[in-house]
């Protein structure tokens, strides 16, 4: 009994993903069984980031879960397909009848470019997101799918914005503590609090622009894990294990264009060292997920962050005593004479499928690097002496984190946008990334 309505949006040339000044078309079907009467018919055009930060709250003997949810919305357009324009200028009243029959109302929404949620500070679009904030409590660093956390209070000078500009986000679901999600919305309203409002939602993924934001030469880096090792007569010789990035950027499922070599302090006397053997290699591709949520109160609004890391293994190979004769570094080619680069096979591996692009936005950032762990041993029966590692074990662990990848999305932008628009910087539960799989599964916003 009474009306129905569907949304049925179009497709376009990219398998349903939509990107930044795409048209978002379709139609909204409403189908009234018997008349009714309406106030109007809108259609909502919105991305909504929602975010939930759950905290241990301890009062006296006792304490509960607190559960803070805020909602931005990225971009927010309404448009009024019934009745039309003309009609609602020249009619007194506020009600409408629809007889019975089925209706098609057409609409058209570009995606822009940039972030409205600034421009909706104050407005009923953010009304579940407050403006500014006074106090910042940080949760620390948990794992995916922890529950229980604990507070540390950090303040925060004078009244702080909570919503920041920048591009629009990519399509994003992690559990039930965030997602961002694009949405046509259709609303029947009607004029009496007895009869409910009619809904319906199109859901699409949209993924942005690969914009750069620095210097390519800016996206390359190094880091070292170092240990020492010494031989009897001399005095200890630092040696490290030194892993370097090749590229700026990477697209979902490229392999990774990074080495590793192992390298012992220039001008070194080197002679007598011993062979140093690679067990095993291990490449974990960290996700860091960082959410904010304000909870409002009658004296100020609190800032709650937490920050969740999962850290999937993509390689975890045994090298079986792959041999580094560190006493013939010099002999080895590489970047310097005194580092021994291990063959490309030993660490070969590939950034996931469907993760999301880096992004950050108001409520929510998400970011990846690696983590390398070596495992290694010593042959203690060298020429030239009795060799030991300063800590005593004869087999080691060497650790090494990356800087931030920046992943990308893959959609390049014409000339135009990408020299007026930069892509913002952001600071630096279920065992699984982030993923597209899933979009448009989220629980529908009101």
């Amino acid at each position: 009994m009474g009306a129905t309505a569907e949304v049925l949006l179009d497709g376009n040339g990219n398998n349903g993903v939509f990107t930044n000044e795409d048209e978002v078309k379709g139609k909204v079907i409403v189908v009234v069984e018997e008349s009714i009467t309406v106030n109007q018919i809108q259609v909502r055009f919105e991305g909504v980031s929602k975010v939930t930060v759950t905290y241990r709250k301890s009062a006296g003997n006792s304490s509960r879960n607190v559960h803070v949810t805020n909602k931005h919305r990225l971009i927010s357009k309404v448009v009024t397909v019934f009745p039309p324009q003309n009609e609602r200028e020249v009619m007194c009243s506020s009600e409408f009848t629809l007889v019975s029959g089925t209706y098609e109302y057409p609409f058209s929404f570009k995606i822009p470019m940039m972030s409205m949620c600034l421009d909706n500070m104050g407005t009923l679009a953010n009304k579940d997101a407050p403006d500014t904030f006074t106090k910042q409590v940080d949760h620390g660093v948990i794992r995916f799918g922890a529950a229980r956390l604990r507070a540390r209070p950090k303040s925060v000078g004078g009244t702080v914005i909570n919503h920041i500009p920048g591009m629009l986000p990519p399509s994003f679901s992690l559990d039930d503590r965030a997602s961002i999600n694009y949405h046509v919305k259709a609303i029947i309203m009607r004029p009496s609090m007895f009869s409910r409002n009619v809904r319906s939602f199109g859901n699409f993924t949209f993924i942005p622009y690969d914009l750069q934001t620095a210097p390519i030469s800016s996206q390359f880096f190094e880091t070292r894990s170092p240990f020492f090792i010494k031989s009897k007569g001399c005095k200890p010789i630092e040696c490290s294990f030194y892993f370097r990035c090749n590229k700026p950027y990477y697209y979902p499922g490229d392999l990774l264009d990074v080495s590793i070599s192992v390298e012992h302090e220039p001008n070194a006397d080197i002679s007598g060292l011993t062979t140093l053997y690679i067990d095993q290699v291990k490449f974990k591709f960290v996700t860091k997920c960082e959410l904010s949520a304000i909870e409002k109160s009658w004296s100020n609004n609190v800032k709650h962050t937490v920050t969740l890391l999962n850290n999937p293994v993509i390689l975890d190979k045994s090298c079986k005593k792959f041999p580094v004769p560190l006493g013939e570094l010099k002999l080895k080619l590489g970047p310097q004479n005194n580092q021994f680069i291990l063959p490309p096979e030993l660490y070969a591996c590939a950034v996931p499928q469907n993760i999301v692009p880096t992004f950050g936005t108001c409520n929510v950032a998400l970011s990846y690097f690696l983590e390398i762990s070596i495992t290694y041993s010593l042959d203690l029966k060298a020429k030239g002496g009795f060799i030991a590692v300063l800590k005593g074990n004869q087999l080691s662990k060497a650790k090494l984190v990356s800087n931030e990848l920046l992943i990308k999305g893959g959609i390049n932008p014409p000339l135009q946008a990408s020299l007026h628009v930069q892509r913002p910087q952001h600071e630096p539960h279920q065992e699984q990334l982030p993923e597209y799989s899933g979009m448009g599964k989220h629980d529908q916003i009101a």
